[in-house]
Protein backbone atom coordinates (compact mmCIF):
# COMPACT_ATOMS: atom_id res chain seq x y z
CA UNK A 1 0.00 0.00 0.00
CA UNK A 2 1.29 3.11 -0.74
CA UNK A 3 0.72 6.13 1.23
CA UNK A 4 0.58 9.42 -0.59
CA UNK A 5 1.95 12.66 1.55
CA UNK A 6 -0.43 15.01 1.89
CA UNK A 7 0.44 18.51 0.49
CA UNK A 8 0.21 21.43 2.47
CA UNK A 9 -2.93 22.87 0.54
CA UNK A 10 -4.65 19.13 1.34
CA UNK A 11 -3.43 19.89 5.11
CA UNK A 12 -5.51 22.82 4.85
CA UNK A 13 -8.11 21.92 3.01
CA UNK A 14 -9.27 19.38 5.73
CA UNK A 15 -8.83 22.05 8.71
CA UNK A 16 -10.85 24.12 6.23
CA UNK A 17 -13.81 20.87 6.03
CA UNK A 18 -13.05 20.40 9.97
CA UNK A 19 -13.77 24.11 10.79
CA UNK A 20 -16.69 24.17 8.56
CA UNK A 21 -18.06 20.85 9.98
CA UNK A 22 -17.52 22.39 13.98
CA UNK A 23 -19.23 25.53 13.06
CA UNK A 24 -22.49 24.00 11.39
CA UNK A 25 -22.66 21.90 14.56
CA UNK A 26 -22.23 24.17 16.93
CA UNK A 27 -25.50 26.23 15.42
CA UNK A 28 -27.23 23.08 14.88
CA UNK A 29 -26.50 22.79 18.15
CA UNK A 30 -27.87 25.80 19.75
CA UNK A 31 -31.03 25.22 17.85
CA UNK A 32 -31.58 21.86 19.13
CA UNK A 33 -30.58 22.65 22.64
CA UNK A 34 -33.38 25.44 22.79
CA UNK A 35 -35.52 22.98 21.57
CA UNK A 36 -35.45 20.84 24.32
CA UNK A 37 -35.63 23.30 26.25
CA UNK A 38 -39.13 24.39 25.09
CA UNK A 39 -40.29 20.32 25.21
CA UNK A 40 -39.06 20.47 28.66
CA UNK A 41 -41.51 23.36 29.40
CA UNK A 42 -44.10 22.06 27.42
CA UNK A 43 -44.47 19.32 29.66
CA UNK A 44 -44.04 21.37 32.59
CA UNK A 45 -47.19 23.12 31.46
CA UNK A 46 -49.44 19.79 30.34
CA UNK A 47 -48.37 18.64 33.64
CA UNK A 48 -49.95 21.82 35.70
CA UNK A 49 -52.94 21.78 33.42
CA UNK A 50 -54.19 18.27 34.27
CA UNK A 51 -53.56 19.65 37.75
CA UNK A 52 -55.68 22.41 36.95
CA UNK A 53 -58.23 20.38 35.13
CA UNK A 54 -58.29 17.80 38.12
CA UNK A 55 -59.10 20.58 40.36
CA UNK A 56 -61.64 21.88 38.28
CA UNK A 57 -63.61 18.63 37.80
CA UNK A 58 -62.92 18.48 41.87
CA UNK A 59 -65.08 21.22 42.22
CA UNK A 60 -68.06 20.35 40.13
CA UNK A 61 -68.63 18.05 42.46
CA UNK A 62 -68.28 20.57 45.82
CA UNK A 63 -70.90 22.84 44.77
CA UNK A 64 -69.78 25.49 47.94
CA UNK A 65 -66.37 26.15 45.86
CA UNK A 66 -63.93 26.19 48.49
CA UNK A 67 -62.14 29.64 48.74
CA UNK A 68 -58.93 27.52 48.83
CA UNK A 69 -59.61 26.08 45.50
CA UNK A 70 -59.85 29.06 44.07
CA UNK A 71 -56.43 30.26 45.27
CA UNK A 72 -55.17 27.56 44.76
CA UNK A 73 -56.47 27.55 40.72
CA UNK A 74 -55.32 31.54 40.31
CA UNK A 75 -51.65 30.17 41.30
CA UNK A 76 -51.69 27.02 38.77
CA UNK A 77 -52.69 29.54 36.18
CA UNK A 78 -50.42 32.16 37.39
CA UNK A 79 -47.48 29.25 36.70
CA UNK A 80 -48.90 27.80 33.52
CA UNK A 81 -48.74 31.64 32.46
CA UNK A 82 -44.99 32.25 33.54
CA UNK A 83 -43.94 29.04 32.23
CA UNK A 84 -45.91 30.00 28.59
CA UNK A 85 -44.26 33.44 28.57
CA UNK A 86 -40.76 31.36 29.06
CA UNK A 87 -41.87 29.05 26.24
CA UNK A 88 -42.21 32.00 24.14
CA UNK A 89 -39.37 33.89 25.15
CA UNK A 90 -37.63 30.27 24.13
CA UNK A 91 -39.33 30.08 20.55
CA UNK A 92 -38.23 33.87 19.56
CA UNK A 93 -34.57 32.94 20.40
CA UNK A 94 -34.82 29.35 18.64
CA UNK A 95 -35.91 31.16 15.63
CA UNK A 96 -32.76 33.56 15.51
CA UNK A 97 -30.76 30.80 16.29
CA UNK A 98 -32.54 28.95 13.36
CA UNK A 99 -32.00 31.64 11.62
CA UNK A 100 -28.55 32.19 12.16
CA UNK A 101 -28.26 28.39 11.28
CA UNK A 102 -29.17 28.76 7.65
CA UNK A 103 -27.34 31.90 7.25
CA UNK A 104 -24.34 29.86 8.24
CA UNK A 105 -25.09 26.94 6.06
CA UNK A 106 -25.63 30.11 3.02
CA UNK A 107 -22.19 31.02 3.71
CA UNK A 108 -20.50 27.94 3.60
CA UNK A 109 -21.94 27.30 0.23
CA UNK A 110 -24.83 25.20 1.36
CA UNK A 111 -28.32 26.06 -0.50
CA UNK A 112 -30.86 23.51 -0.07
CA UNK A 113 -32.31 23.98 3.23
CA UNK A 114 -35.67 21.60 3.01
CA UNK A 115 -34.33 18.65 5.51
CA UNK A 116 -33.53 21.61 8.24
CA UNK A 117 -36.74 22.64 8.34
CA UNK A 118 -38.21 19.62 8.85
CA UNK A 119 -35.61 18.60 11.89
CA UNK A 120 -35.26 21.65 13.73
CA UNK A 121 -39.41 22.22 13.46
CA UNK A 122 -39.97 25.39 15.64
CA UNK A 123 -43.43 25.08 16.93
CA UNK A 124 -46.36 27.47 17.26
CA UNK A 125 -46.45 30.27 20.45
CA UNK A 126 -48.26 28.84 22.72
CA UNK A 127 -51.32 31.24 23.83
CA UNK A 128 -51.67 32.66 27.93
CA UNK A 129 -54.76 31.20 30.25
CA UNK A 130 -56.85 33.44 31.31
CA UNK A 131 -58.36 34.13 35.01
CA UNK A 132 -60.81 31.30 35.74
Amino acid sequence: MVLKEKTPENVLQEELLREKAEVLSRAGESVSTILRQMHNLKEDIEALLLCLHGNMSGEAMNAEGDMADELTKRIVVEQVNGKIARYNDLREDAKLRYHYLIITREALGMRRHHWVEEFYKIPERKGYLHEL
